[in-house]
């Protein structure tokens, strides 16, 4: 679809040699989406919008706060509180008010992720966490987009595309194993040096001008790592990891019942004895006594249903996957014993456990 623009506006690109208005009309059509708002999000969307970029969709939770200042450079003191999402849309606009800017001011997620990243050409992963990266190079693999990846830490930055054209080559073949999501380094523990979020940003915009216009070459099947303290850049080639399959979700149904949380390391399965407590009589809880029927204390103010563990896999019919389920036994064992079963066996992701069993619960109680 041929759209006019202001040759004014973008006349010092169109005189570029390889440019022209083909490039701008490219730029003009494509739809990109910016997950994350921040340190690496601020600057790919602040000149993807003056490039030209006509429709432009930001992903992201978060509310502006006086900390983000110092490497978030799209955002002001006048921001703080606000939506990042909402923040950035006004900034847009004042800067290039005929780019087109969607928001979703929610985390990615499981829930959300297909429905979002599909309406898009070019994504780019800004996210600063090992979870969102994953979520999002699978749904892109799925539903083949390709994905500019950047990373920072302190005084280094990292950049790729992948999943581009004929590429075979993603973010699990750089890290087929998480590292552990609750020991990962992040910049709220370990800082971050703000020109380099600057740098990478405008690199991962950089790439996919690229990706859009069919300028230059595209960092695919490439790891670029910048140090600042050096001023130096060095590229490696990432090769193709086979055993990145045997973890990776392979399609939609897939995708929705993979737990991400436990393959990184996240272990949120487990509920202390003060979040059972919360949780026991709620409406969206099914609570399951995986203990034997001879077993002791009866807890008959808990309304839970009793399906002792030897007879579990029998019995699977009889668990709600509408609802939050949560298992409990005497002391927490076997329930982890009943949780492999239910994750590996039959791909429910909506279980937890009572952490310590059910004896630990009582004696919260007794102390309340």
């Amino acid at each position: 679809m041929k759209k006019n623009f202001p040759y004014e506006r973008f006349q010092r690109q169109l005189i570029l040699k390889d440019f022209g208005e083909e490039a701008q009309q490219k730029l003009l059509n494509a739809k990109v989406l910016i997950i994350g708002a921040g340190g690496l999000g601020c600057p790919a969307l602040q000149y993807l919008a003056a490039i030209g970029v006509g429709n432009i969709g930001i992903v992201d939770g978060d509310r502006v706060s006086m900390s983000n200042l110092h490497r978030q450079i799209l955002f002001d003191v006048n921001d703080i509180g606000k939506l990042k999402t909402e923040a950035v849309k006004e900034k847009i606009h004042l800067q290039n008010d005929m780019t087109v800017v969607s928001i979703y001011s929610n985390e990615i997620n499981q829930s959300n992720a297909f429905e979002i990243i599909k309406k898009y050409d070019v994504l780019l992963d800004c996210t600063d966490n090992f979870i969102a990266r994953y979520l999002i190079n699978d749904a892109c693999i799925i539903l083949n987009k390709p994905l500019v990846f950047g990373a920072v830490f302190q005084y280094e930055g990292q950049l790729s595309v992948f999943n581009y054209e004929q590429a075979v080559i993603n973010y699990r073949d750089l890290f087929p194993v998480s590292p552990n999501a609750a020991d990962a380094p992040n910049c709220a523990e370990n800082g971050v040096f703000n020109i380099v979020t600057g740098i990478i940003g405008t690199m991962q915009a950089g790439e996919a001008v690229k990706i859009i216009t069919g300028l230059g070459e595209v960092l695919s099947n490439k790891l670029l790592t910048y140090n600042a303290l050096r001023s130096s850049f060095y590229t490696i080639d990432i090769l193709e990891n086979k055993s990145m399959y045997l973890n990776a979700p392979t399609n939609e149904n897939e995708f929705n019942v993979f737990n991400y949380d436990q393959f990184c390391g996240l272990n949120k399965d487990e509920l202390t004895a003060e979040e059972f407590d919360l949780l026991v009589h709620q409406k969206n809880v099914q609570l399951i006594d995986i203990r034997n029927e001879d077993e002791l204390p009866k807890i008959s103010e808990l309304n839970a249903l009793q399906i002792p563990l030897t007879i579990l896999k029998n019995n699977i019919h009889q668990l709600d996957k509408e609802k939050k389920i949560i298992l409990f036994c005497h002391s927490g064992i076997r329930t982890q014993t009943a949780l492999d079963i239910l994750h590996d066996e039959f791909q429910m992701n909506n279980v937890s456990h009572l952490k310590g069993g059910i004896i630990k619960w009582l004696d919260y109680k007794a102390t309340k």
